[in-house]
Formats: C-alpha cells, structure tokens, sequence
C-alpha cells in the first residue's frame, strides 16, 4: 500500500525540526482575546466587535476585514495571510460551530507561521494528499 503523505519523520527531516520536540508549544497567554488582538492586530474594540462570548470569533467581519488588502501593503497581506489560515482551520479542521472560529487557534497560527509548529503541515499535507485520493488521482 502506497503512502498517502510523507512520514513524521520524513517531515522533519525535511523542514529540519527535532522528531521528538512537541508538535505544538505551549504558549502561556494572558487571554484568548489579547491573543487574538495582537495575531491580527486589531484595536480591542475592534476584536470584541468580531468576538462572541470571549471564546468564539465570528469569522464572516475577520474576512471583510482583510477582503480589500493590495498586495504592495505587505504588511497587512501578512495578517491577511493569518485570517485566512485562522478561518481555514476553524472553518473545516476545527468546526464546531458553522461561522465561528475558537481562539483557542490564534496561538498555533503564529506557531505555523513561525515554523514553531509542525502539526499544521502535517495537517496540510494530510488533507492535501486524502483530497487528490478522493479526487482519484494515481500519482
């Protein structure tokens, strides 16, 4: 039986990590919600506005925050980048609830983003390869 993805090892050997470090870090935060203000930056008005029950934010104004972005402002194609992986893995990794995404998210997207954190490539490389599987691809 063929492999559907690159072994773990084979994913550190790859990306240069330690196999036996821990596949997420544990961050200690003061909150969900300063975590989720500092990953996009928003002002904490602005964050309560996307946030329900200090737990959940709604996805649909994260994406209408960063719909406008133009690729010469790299600085908030940065945090576009973010909002899109954030509502990536809440949206159909980590759904619980359609349209809401769990801060407890916010601290592994700057582990990605970092390379701090291999379980979300894992997790990529994963779904990418289950998805050209169902599709029927043979290569």
């Amino acid at each position: 039986m063929e492999e559907m993805c690159p072994l773990f090892e084979e994913f550190c050997a790859i990306i240069g990590c330690d196999p036996n470090a821990p596949l997420v870090k544990h961050e200690v935060k003061i909150g969900y919600v300063r975590s989720f203000e500092n990953l996009f930056q928003f002002s904490r008005p602005q964050a309560r506005a996307m946030i329900v029950g200090d737990q959940k934010a709604i996805l649909l104004p994260l994406i209408d925050e960063f719909s406008e972005v133009h690729s010469d402002d790299l600085d908030r194609m940065r945090l576009r980048m973010r909002a899109l992986v954030f509502c990536l893995l809440a949206g159909f990794l980590f759904n619980k609830d359609l349209g809401f995404g769990d801060l407890r998210l916010c601290p592994m997207i700057r582990q990605m983003e970092d390379m701090g954190c291999i379980g979300g490539i894992v997790l990529a490389e994963t779904i990418r390869s289950l998805d050209r599987a169902a599709l029927g691809f043979d290569d």
